[in-house]
Parts: C-alpha cells; structure tokens; sequence
C-alpha cells in the first residue's frame, strides 16, 4: 500500500511539472496581421510595451506574417500600424502573454476610411483633369504620384470587397491612363512596378491587376536595361519575386531578345534572372 501511495504522489508531481512547462528565455510571439476585409498587410508595424516601458518591435512580411521576442510572460499592450495611416492604429493594453516557447496572437486593423476616401478622391480628380488635358506635363505628374505606389495601395482602391468609398468602379479605366499614357521615364513606372509586387500574394483578386502588369511587362521588353538598373537597388530575393510575376508575361523567345544580352551589363541581376526563368519552365 505505501508503494502504491509513493506511486500515486510520483505521477501527480511529473504531470504537475509537465503542466506548467516554462520557457528558457524569451517569448517568441507570432502571427497574422490583416486588414477587416480579409487581405494580408505587409510592412506593418508592431511595437509590445509592458508597464509603460517599449519592450520590442517588429514589422509584418509581405504575408503578414510577424514575429517579435518578448522577455517573459505577462500584461502587454500592443500597438499596431502606426506607421501606415491607411488604416486605425490597433491598441491594447491587457493582452496577457503566457509561459509559452511560441505565443500566437493575430491582429486586424480597421481601414481608415476618412483617408481612404481623401485619396481616392484626390486620384479620381487628377485622372479628370488629365482627361482634359491630355497632354499637360504637371497633370500627368500629379496623376502618377497619386497612383497606388504598393499592392496594399492597390487593394485598398480598387478592390470591390472594400466597403467604404474607393474606385472600385473606376478600377479598370484608372490603371489603362496610368500604363497606357507615357506620363514620367521608364524607370520611374519600373519603381512603382517593383514595388508594387513586391507586396504580391495568391490573394491578389483585382481584375484590372493582370491589365497593369501585361502593360509594365511591355515597358520592359522594349527597355529590359532599364529595368535592370532599377532591379539593381533591390536584394536578390526581392528580384526573383519580381521577376517571378514578370516573367509569366514572356515567351522563352521574348526573354531571349530582351534579357540574354545583359549577362555581362550586370551580373547579379542576370544571374537571379535566369535563375527564375529556369524554374519557371518558360516556353
């Protein structure tokens, strides 16, 4: 009997201690950061604080994918998108992070539909004026820097899932002035172009999308040198996604005439090229 109690008191202390397993060090607090629509955010800012102290910070990935260390376990508050005014800066102050090694939390930010609304409005009026005038230099100036300049951008004017004031409507004939009129040098378009897919995921639903980038993909066909000098000022994974998406608009004879030359204009581009078009089994 004595045995049996010694027994019993064993098993109760290992399934005590496995219940209450706490980490060596710190807290690696993860998720997803999407906007009330349903779109993944990239470059989201998220910044922990703990009894008023800045502990750490962080910014989402291109799937909205964050992670931040946190010391230990405890009452956070957490503010999120403070650096993007597209949308409502998330606060809260009584999340409690537990003895975990992974701790997961996902955020959603409401859209900032005041603002959304002032620039939409805003890009609606200089494609009107542009309208008018056709060939004015300043209206075309003004038209482009107001056009969407990251894919967030692109979601956020032009998605029919948003519900509150965008061009939604206008989507298609907006994005044919943009690429279709010669308004700023090539490498200004291939700098929007670029960074605008940096931020691409399978979630892009936009109809007038794959319009935009048949049009760039022209663009860099006839100026693939052009392109490479801007490609030059981003890191090598960066390009592969670029070239990834652009790529799917060439034939193996288009990539030949446009890029073969350049092996030796700029080899690390070049190199990253041929790498995706490899995996990409262009025909």
């Amino acid at each position: 009997m004595k045995q049996y109690f010694l027994l019993l008191a064993f098993v109760s202390l290992a399934l005590t201690n496995f219940a209450v397993v706490k980490p060596e060090g710190d807290i690696q607090l993860q998720g997803v950061i999407r906007n009330e629509v349903g779109y993944l955010i990239e470059n989201i800012e998220i910044i922990a604080f703990k009894n008023g102290e800045r502990i750490c910070e962080g910014k989402s990935d291109r799937y909205g994918n964050y992670s931040i260390m946190l010391p230990e376990e405890g009452i956070y508050n957490f503010s999120v998108g403070s650096n993007n005014n597209n949308y409502y800066t998330y606060s809260d102050t009584s999340i409690e992070i537990l003895p975990l090694k992974i701790f997961r939390k996902d955020f959603v930010l409401k859209i900032n539909k005041q603002e959304l609304q002032h620039k939409a409005t805003r890009l609606q009026e200089a494609y009107d004026h542009l309208e008018k005038n056709p060939m004015n230099v300043y209206y075309k100036g003004i038209f482009f820097s107001r056009f969407p300049s990251t894919m967030d951008e692109m979601f956020l004017f032009f998605s029919p899932r948003v519900p509150y004031f965008n061009l939604k409507k206008e989507a298609q004939d907006i994005v044919t002035k943009c690429v279709d009129t010669q308004m700023v040098s090539d490498t200004t378009y291939f700098f929007k172009y670029a960074n605008i897919l940096l931020g691409w995921t399978e979630q892009n639903d936009l109809k007038c999308f794959k319009y935009f980038t048949s049009r760039i993909s022209g663009m860099v066909y006839k100026n693939p040198d052009g392109f490479f000098d801007v490609l030059h000022f981003y890191n090598n994974n960066d390009v592969k996604l670029i070239f990834t998406q652009t790529l799917k608009e060439f034939t193996k004879e288009q990539c030949n005439t446009s890029f073969e030359k350049l092996k030796i204009y700029n080899p690390r581009i070049y190199s990253v090229y041929k790498e995706t078009a490899d995996e990409l089994n262009i025909k």
